[in-house]
């Protein structure tokens, strides 16, 4: 194993925004990171909110995707919040979805598959005055419908929270459901947060994302924080394969030279790396 220098800085938490789409009309790259697609090229900002679907089209998938907000290290926790405008939508089950996992390369592709395999998907039915629905899903698997009062709340802040109490969902003033779990849901690093539309759609304003750093124990030395045998869609090695791995904390206050450090099976093994 060669030389390295190892030292964990602070935890800090990854944020997106506060992003309130002040650019001109059709923009349609925001340039900080974040990516506009859609399966006929007209996802862009209008009159100061991003527009996911052109008024009036049908069979539209638009997606805004945001920047890996975590790429090397886990979360346990995020808060996601977001004015949602229904007021230009047609009243007719519109679907606008908010995504958080491994999300395809081909974006606009979840919107046919919104329940993402790996990670946590809210898909949000919108029928104008009557009573609209959320479907939430998690690991590709649907945990339930909860109604909420669209009448009410045409233009209103969504908060999305998750930590390990659960998932709490909020519309303006109305709780939707609070510390709902989420069977089986283990944020790797490289997860992404992704807003995506069909049909019509809401305009999407004013958006913040900040995550949770995992807190690991208090130790002055170095230790093993964690580790991923089977390593399905998280970081690459330097031969571009998924290879199991171990993530080693450095608890101290030095840098720490592990030339002449081996890992293996057994202490004193012969298979060390």
């Amino acid at each position: 194993m060669a030389a390295i220098g190892l030292m964990i800085p602070a935890s800090f938490a990854g944020t997106y925004g506060p992003q309130p789409f002040d650019y001109p009309d059709g923009t349609s790259d925001l340039g900080d990171g974040s990516k506009l697609t859609s399966n006929d090229g007209e996802i862009q900002v209008r009159r100061g909110a991003l527009q996911p679907i052109p008024l009036g089209w049908n069979e539209v998938a638009g997606v805004f995707t945001l920047p890996v907000l975590d790429p090397d290290r886990d979360i346990d926790g995020f808060t996601a919040s977001f004015d949602l405008d229904w007021r230009q939508s047609r009243p007719s089950r519109d679907h606008f979805y908010f995504h958080f996992g491994a999300i395809p390369d081909d974006a606009p592709e979840i919107i046919r598959r919104f329940e993402i395999d790996e990670g946590l998907a809210i898909q949000i039915e919108y029928f104008g005055l009557r009573t609209s629905m959320l479907e939430v899903f998690c690991q590709g698997s649907t945990l339930g419908r909860f109604p909420f009062p669209s009448n009410q709340e045409e233009a209103g802040q969504w908060v999305i929270r998750w930590d390990s109490q659960g998932l709490d969902l909020s519309v303006g003033s109305n709780v939707v459901f609070t510390d709902l779990a989420l069977l089986n849901f283990m944020p790797e690093p490289g997860y992404r947060f992704a807003f995506s539309a069909a049909n019509s759609s809401p305009t999407l304003d004013n958006l913040t994302v900040e995550t949770t750093p995992l807190a690991l124990p208090p130790s002055k030395r170095l230790m093993i924080s964690e580790f991923l045998v089977w390593n399905k869609s998280g970081l690459k090695d330097e031969d571009g394969d998924r290879s199991g791995w171990i993530e080693i904390y450095n608890g101290g206050d030095s840098p720490v030279n592990l030339d002449g450090w081996k890992l293996a099976t057994v202490e004193g093994g012969e298979d060390a790396w």
